[in-house]
């Protein structure tokens, strides 16, 4: 998802001459967005039965995220909605820091959490979930907000405030989970234990556990 959105705001938008802007909202919902929030909402169709029926693992912030990720896609494809459109296509490049979650998920898996790449890798993780969705978040607000883009929900106020209160939702899981990395930062960085894990496990696996403790990756 996140090479889709960034193929869409850098290569795609200025390429059919669109202009790459951050704050004011192009006017269509043409069919590459339509496209990419189909493919979404397969992915969180699959993973939310994959949730519903492993109840082992558990992750209330990842079920709410998908429902309301399903609530917000279909009624931005049903309706035509190009504000909640350009919304869905900036926030897709939160997803930019989930490779490097799954990269550190896969070097836990094989046993390679002790060396230094791995520690590199928490780090880039670190960076780039600050960039991709702790830095857009006001930015998507205020986009929501501006007063130039209000007038695409004339006459729609409910659906405003109801994508309005999507918009807040995920910002506030996003500064949840960024501060679950801060935490473990923290807890690193001046030698305080991870919660309960045994001595022998080594501390960088705290990343692992701390983000996800049921070993479910979903950020």
């Amino acid at each position: 998802m996140s090479y889709r959105a960034f193929r869409y705001w850098i290569v795609l938008k200025p390429l059919f001459g669109h202009d790459f802007s951050a704050i004011k909202i192009s006017p269509v919902l043409d069919i590459y967005e339509k496209d990419t929030m189909r493919i979404m909402t397969g992915y969180m169709l699959y993973d939310l039965v994959v949730e519903i029926v492993t109840p082992a693992v558990y992750d209330y912030a990842v079920l709410f995220h998908h429902v309301a990720g399903l609530l917000s896609h279909w009624h931005t494809l049903q309706t035509e909605d190009v504000a909640s459109g350009w919304y869905t296509m900036m926030v897709y490049l939160a997803e930019g820091s989930t490779p490097i979650l799954h990269a550190a998920w896969m070097m836990n898996t094989v046993g390679l959490a002790d060396g230094l790449a791995f520690k590199l890798l928490t780090l880039a993780l670190l960076v780039a979930f600050f960039v991709v969705r702790i830095l857009v978040s006001p930015l998507l607000a205020y986009t929501y907000l501006a007063p130039a883009n209000r007038h695409l929900y004339d006459g729609r106020d409910g659906v405003f405030y109801f994508q309005l209160c999507i918009v807040f939702a995920f910002a506030g899981l996003n500064f949840f989970w960024f501060y679950k990395l801060l935490t473990l930062v923290y807890r690193y960085v001046f030698g305080v234990l991870f919660f309960d894990l045994p001595p022998s496990l080594p501390p960088s696996l705290g990343l692992i556990l701390l983000l996800e403790p049921e070993g479910n990756f979903q950020l």
